[in-house]
């Protein structure tokens, strides 16, 4: 293998890792949104009040499908 042949591997190589690095700064990034979002729903979820006194608990429950 001659100079040129190991200079375009080695760029290739640090191309590649560069690539692999910033792939995992948007992945994190993605899961710190996804953490936020889910804990503003858990925030906003608990501020929600306590059904009235002799509620017959008609729409209390929620189904979620995903």
């Amino acid at each position: 293998m001659d100079v040129m042949g190991i200079a375009n591997l080695s760029m290739s190589m640090a191309q590649r890792n560069v690539m692999e690095e910033v792939g995992i700064a948007v992945m994190r990034n993605a899961l710190d949104q996804a953490e936020q979002s889910a804990q503003l729903t858990t925030d906003l979820m608990a501020q929600v009040p306590a059904p009235p006194v002799g509620f017959d608990g008609l729409g209390v429950n929620l189904d979620i499908y995903m």
